[in-house]
């Protein structure tokens, strides 16, 4: 065994007995190349998958270089990352890697071949070629995040799985990304001391940073759909635009999955040093400050683009963006969350598949454009989780987990 067993992927192994041979069977991946991504993989191999049928494109900000080296190893079709062209173009670098991999998927394809894309971001499934979305394949979808989600060109042609919206993962994960986010930048922070912490976006993440960071700091939360945000009993506060937000704070994490930074005038708001925090897909939060900063560096040929961006302002105010821009709890260490944590995230992934591939080979159920994560699935990985791991509990209201007992209660929180 290449990578460490999680026992939630143990469980989930046991409930997919081979029927037929997976030589047509392809995944193609979009991934954060971590130690528990490894494991995943590995425990796909083990129920059947053929390692040379599975193409893998990792994230910049995301590859531990051993976890890659070792998935090459092990026979899986891993492509490198590709030469940034500078700040705040990740993605659109990253698409062409992601697009040439579909060239090398495309050409081994041959007629009911079947295609399971697991994206992280959306750049997978929005550039799935039109010849392979097509009668002669059957091609499948698993999102596992919200902006990924957006991203997505709304197709309807294919089956996609929403692992992002699915009760396990907005429920139980955010709380587990906030400890992480905390356990990575706790140095920074105490280094800092902010007298008040920013959070822009009061989604599901930053809802948890918000309840998570007002235990320690004082903090503001600004979302441009008023309706998410509400007044807290444990005083956080409200801003009522961005630009207050800014003004106010020291550190300003970006939750939106948007470029929060494109109508914005630094110069003008920004009164003392500032750090700035993304915890969304690539290099979005911060994208259009990103890029002005390009003509800066234009004479530069070894700029580390996932270093701390120090960005000097005119007013002598210093912005500085941790990691780039990037995920800011992504440091190219084997996790980026304790892995007996974010196996409960694995863990949803491959359920998904194990839904797949049941409906497929049963042919009793049919898959049709965005989709639920199979509810009964949810509740195995959460009990799973919550039996090896107790102590896990003590992160949760005692309701909560109990309403993951309620099959009905996960269906319609899905």
């Amino acid at each position: 065994m290449t990578f460490r067993s999680l026992p939630v992927l143990e469980e989930l192994k046991k409930l997919f007995k081979p029927r037929v041979s997976f030589g047509n069977i392809y995944l193609v991946c979009v991934q954060h190349l971590l130690e528990t991504t490894g494991s995943m993989f590995e425990a796909l191999i083990d129920i059947g998958f053929h390692p040379g049928n599975i193409f893998v494109k990792g994230k910049p900000y995301s590859t531990n270089p051993a976890v890659q080296l070792n998935l090459l190893k092990m026979g899986i079709q891993v492509y490198l990352s590709e030469t940034q062209s500078g700040y705040g173009h990740l993605r659109e670098n990253h698409k062409k890697g992601v697009i040439a991999m579909w060239r090398s998927v495309s050409s081994r394809l041959l007629k009911h071949d079947i295609i399971i894309v697991i994206d992280d971001g959306g750049l997978a499934i929005r550039h799935i070629p039109p010849d392979v979305i097509h009668d002669d394949y059957y091609c499948y979808g698993i999102e596992q995040t919200t902006s990924g989600l957006r991203y997505q060109p709304g197709r309807r042609e294919i089956p996609i799985i929403q692992v992002a919206t699915s009760a396990a993962k907005t429920k139980l994960e955010p709380i587990l990304i906030s400890r992480a986010l905390n356990s990575k930048l706790h140095d920074l922070l105490l280094r800092i001391k902010p007298s008040i912490i920013g959070i822009v976006g009061y989604g599901n993440i930053g809802r948890a940073l918000a309840d998570f960071f007002s235990t320690i700091y004082r903090v503001m939360v600004f979302d441009i759909r008023e309706i998410h945000v509400q007044k807290k009993s444990n005083d956080i506060l409200i801003a009522d635009s961005l630009e207050l937000l800014i003004h106010e704070c020291d550190v300003i994490i970006g939750a939106t999955g948007v470029d929060i930074s494109v109508q914005v005038d630094w110069e003008s708001i920004v009164n003392r040093d500032k750090t700035l925090i993304s915890v969304s897909s690539y290099d979005i939060e911060f994208g259009t400050l990103l890029r002005q900063q390009n003509s800066n560096n234009s004479g530069s040929t070894s700029i580390d683009l996932l270093s701390d961006l120090i960005v000097k302002l005119k007013n002598g105010c210093i912005l500085n963006l941790i990691r780039g821009g990037t995920v800011a709890n992504f440091d190219n260490s084997k996790e980026s969350c304790p892995a007996l944590e974010i196996q409960l995230t694995r863990g949803l992934l491959f359920s998904s598949i194990i839904q797949i591939l049941n409906a497929h080979l049963s042919k009793s159920e049919e898959l049709n454009g965005p989709t639920k994560l199979d509810s009964g699935l949810q509740r195995l990985v959460v009990e799973t989780w919550f039996t090896n791991y107790p102590r896990f509990k003590e992160l949760y209201p005692a309701e909560l987990i109990n309403s993951f007992k309620d099959k009905e209660w996960v269906e319609n929180n899905s």
